[in-house]
């Protein structure tokens, strides 16, 4: 049996952390959560925090530290006892920092870092192509074989599947930028910690992520998971 990890996954926009997060978390029976699906679903229901999150995001920049941790403690408090992953968490150091000493205070630790890095041109060209499922958050990328198209319903849950309002070079370059800015030092933080995975995320995602499998000594898993 799979032991239940702590991870977290890092790297630019459209990097493919959400779709890795799918995968492991299918593969690996542990729950997986992007910080960016809880605070779109804030939006959606109009919440103080959803109002608050549109204007940031609007303007391609990342909601402040002390929202986002508000955020993950409770997801943590409710679903994450028994192994996590997140999907574009911690996205500064201070909220790794921060994130360290709440699971600490609860008897946890972060057993990896994964990275995935690709070329911004790539990330580009999926940016322009990436479709979202807006209850389940999968991702999906359109012309993709047997994959859905913009209106259709999400395969996984049949929720709607569309393009997000941000999916766009404008508010991409702003993303990039900021990521560059606040997120890529957490590269060097996890690497000094000695937990840092970095993978090629240039590959097939099934390529990838048997790279990310074969990182945490786990290849025996199906690289294949739900297929």
């Amino acid at each position: 049996m799979v032991a239940k990890l702590n991870l977290v996954l890092l790297g630019p926009p459209a990097s493919g952390k959400g779709t890795q997060a799918t995968l492991l978390s299918e593969a690996l029976g542990i729950p997986a959560v992007s910080t960016g699906v809880i605070i779109r679903g804030e939006m959606a229901r109009g919440t103080l925090l959803g109002q608050k999150a549109k204007g940031y995001l609007s303007e391609g920049q990342l909601l402040p530290d002390r929202e986002t941790l508000q955020i993950v403690s409770s997801w943590f408090g409710e679903f994450g006892c028994e192994g996590f992953i997140f999907d574009g968490f911690p996205r500064t150091v201070p909220q790794a920092r921060e994130f360290d000493r709440m699971l600490s205070d609860c008897g946890h630790e972060l057993h990896a870092a994964v990275h995935l890095d690709a070329p911004r041109r790539l990330l580009e060209k999926r940016i322009l192509g990436r479709l979202q499922c807006v209850d389940c958050g999968r991702v999906y990328l359109e012309g993709s074989a047997g994959g859905p198209t913009e209106g259709d319903s999400c395969p996984a849950c049949r929720g709607a599947v569309r393009r997000r309002d941000d999916d766009n070079l404008e508010t991409f370059a702003l993303r990039y930028r900021e990521y560059e800015e606040k997120t890529a030092g957490l590269v060097r933080y996890y690497a000094e910690r000695q937990i840092l995975k970095s993978i090629d995320g240039q590959g097939s995602p099934a390529n990838v992520f048997r790279d990310i499998l074969a990182a945490l000594g786990l290849a025996s898993v199906d690289p294949s998971p739900g297929s």
